[in-house]
């Protein structure tokens, strides 16, 4: 797979970035006092499934503690939401629900009033949970991330690389290769090894083997006479799915579930491959062709699970853009209840327009005893009256409207014309006056939407 420099993807966890951002300040008072220690071979794990990992924690299924409303997101491999409550009592209380069902806490954790962060352990899958203080007071940013089951230090890795630091979900090697060398090296000896090149970043690969992702990072560290940095981190991740061959500038988010990358093959072949390699894991595509959806076009797999898969095409230059988007089955379940709700909202305001057209409501209005009605449609009432005269009939009626607390806008006012507005309970009509003298004098009266006028006694 040919791979180009793309935007860093994110390692799903707070307190992985942290440690990242904080050992290249650090390394150089740490490491000096550390020995090189040689990678111990190690009982090597087949990195777990999805179906696997949820066995074990799904995330997407575990609920969310004092939850702000509307707040979060979770896939079977990650979590994140606000919380209501503080960091201390809602650390310790998911400690508490993680710890009975068999977890186990790692050393290092660190529980404060303003931040918490715990590793733990359970059937050789690690955890990490952060919470801080976020959004409104009161609130606190909770996130919880399966970095899988793989025991990094059993990995391949250059014959010379030297163990300097190891946690369950990252571990840092050194190595005496220049650092090209060692991409080179690294990616041969994981590729060997079954895993598959996924993605690139201008410091970093990834590649992965079933539903784990490894993201390794080389480079220089002067801190230690110019030798070679490898650091390797895991990300469980919460679908599976093989890599798409000869993807370019390949990104994946798991807590998102987006598969984006750009392709040189046609877009029938790119389908073709979507068709093939899904079925061949049971999923089946919804439509026997892609459907054109605005500037794309797009096809949808489900699983007899509930799962589903949207998949996008779009020609960019002379390339197809491809935009895989996975869903578990209960998001599935929730993107279509919200579907169907909105369908059935829509359906009962179409009826209730409906309905307002053939049983429009009565708006019952003052009589005019002195005029007589030419004509009257529905909204719609035309009046006579006898030359001269409209003006007065108007005026004796537009106080019995006013008694009745309707507001009055006048926007034309004089004898022989007069255009009113009257609004209340946010019903409108209009009123037009027509009297030149020498004619019989008109009052046209209008409701403004579906209503029905009447005057009194008529």
């Amino acid at each position: 797979m040919s791979l180009t420099k793309t935007p860093e993807l994110p390692l799903g966890s707070a307190m992985m970035r942290d440690f990242r951002i904080g050992f290249s300040v650090c390394c150089c008072c740490l490491f000096l006092t550390l020995s090189p220690v040689p990678v111990l071979a190690q009982v090597v794990v087949e990195p777990a499934t999805a179906a696997e990992a949820a066995a074990v924690l799904d995330l997407a299924g575990f609920a969310f503690l004092a939850p702000v409303e509307n707040s979060g997101h979770a896939v079977t491999a990650s979590q994140s939401y606000l919380a209501r409550g503080t960091v201390s009592d809602l650390a310790t209380q998911l400690r508490a629900r993680l710890t009975e069902t068999g977890w186990k806490e790692l050393d290092g954790a660190m529980v404060t009033a303003d931040y918490a962060s715990l590793s733990l352990q359970k059937q050789n899958f690690s955890i990490s949970m952060t919470l801080a203080p976020a959004g409104e007071p009161g609130q606190v940013s909770v996130s919880i991330n399966n970095h899988g089951n793989v025991d990094l230090k059993s990995l391949p890795m250059p014959a010379d690389a030297r163990l300097a630091y190891a946690l369950p979900m990252s571990v840092m090697l050194f190595t005496d290769r220049p650092v090209a060398d060692t991409v080179e090296e690294c990616q041969r000896l994981l590729t060997a090894a079954g895993w598959e090149l996924f993605g690139e970043t201008t410091v970093s690969f990834y590649v992965k083997k079933n539903a784990v992702r490894l993201q390794v990072m080389v480079s220089e560290s002067p801190a230690q006479q110019g030798k070679t940095a490898i650091q390797v981190s895991s990300e469980q991740l919460s679908f599976d799915f093989a890599v798409p061959p000869a993807a370019l500038s390949l990104q994946y988010t798991d807590s998102t579930g987006q598969l984006f990358y750009d392709s040189g093959r046609s877009r029938d072949e790119e389908l073709q491959w979507f068709i093939s390699t899904l079925g061949e894991a049971g999923w089946k595509a919804t439509t026997e062709s892609l459907v054109e959806v605005d500037f794309h076009e797009m096809m949808i797999f489900r699983n007899a699970a509930g799962g589903m898969i949207e998949v996008t095409f779009q020609d960019v230059e002379d390339k197809i853009r491809v935009l895989a988007k996975f869903q578990t089955p209960a998001q599935a379940a929730r993107e279509q209840a919200a579907a169907d709700a909105a369908m059935a909202k829509r359906q009962e305001e179409m009826k209730a327009a409906e309905n307002g057209k053939m049983n429009p409501p009565v708006v019952e209005l003052p009589a005019f005893p002195d005029a007589v009605i030419k004509s009257q449609t529905g909204n719609r009432i035309e009046l006579e009256t006898g030359s001269g005269k409209a003006k007065g009939i108007f005026n004796l009626w537009l106080e019995k409207m006013t008694a009745r607390q309707w507001s009055v806008n006048n926007v034309v006012d004089s004898k022989e014309v007069g255009e009113y507005q009257f609004t209340k309970d946010q019903v409108q009509i209009d009123v037009s006056l027509v009297d030149p003298g020498f004619i019989p004098g008109s009052l046209t009266i209008t409701a403004r939407g579906e209503f029905q006028l009447k005057l009194e006694g008529k």
